[in-house]
């Protein structure tokens, strides 16, 4: 009986917490990912090609260059649209603002501002590609290496030739001499 009992009030608080967490609001998105996407760059493919995303977002412009202090309404609708729609465009104009200052700032906050619930910092690295300069660097210094590699073989093998052709016409000249008799002594 008392075991029953047990089993009840702990199917009750359990059930209970279930219901508060499913009422809770979602938890803002936590967008402060800039060491991630810093490593990052847009595709040489611009991902906001062919769509209506700049269009869309033209509802965010005051609050994009700071005249308000938090998006319209018709900016978070236009999130959302271009989010759903485009969501490579939606990383791209995020995290890569071209905005004067206070722009890209801005930038950021619209989705969390919005209330966009989308883990942004792991689904746009996986529309944005590695820094050229990065994979140029690890080539570089491949390319040193292999050159570098090459041209001492180049020179040590010159050396090498240079000594043996100087060894065969040093051999030569010491046995020409001691075949060559003098044209005069035989006279």
């Amino acid at each position: 009986m008392q075991t029953m009992r047990f089993f009840v009030m702990l199917t009750s608080a359990v059930t209970f917490l279930f219901v508060v967490d499913a009422q809770a609001p979602a938890a803002t998105p936590n967008y402060n990912c800039t060491n991630i996407i810093t490593k990052l760059t847009v595709p040489e493919k611009d991902p906001c090609t062919n769509t209506t995303a700049y269009a869309n977002l033209g509802a965010c412009s005051e609050f994009m260059n700071g005249t308000l202090d938090t998006p319209s309404s018709e900016c978070c609708s236009s999130v959302d649209a271009v989010w759903s729609k485009s969501p490579a465009c939606f990383c791209k104009v995020t995290f890569f603002s071209k905005f004067a200052e206070p722009g890209p700032e801005r930038a950021i906050l619209r989705p969390q501002l919005c209330n966009l619930n989308a883990d942004l910092c792991s689904i746009c690295p996986t529309y944005l590609i590695e820094k050229r300069e990065h994979r140029f660097k690890r080539l570089n210094t491949a390319s040193v290496v292999t050159v570098s590699v090459i041209v001492t073989l180049v020179v040590v093998g010159s050396i090498m030739l240079v000594r043996h052709i100087r060894k065969k016409v040093a051999l030569k000249k010491t046995e020409s001499s001691k075949t060559f008799v003098p044209h005069f002594n035989n006279v």
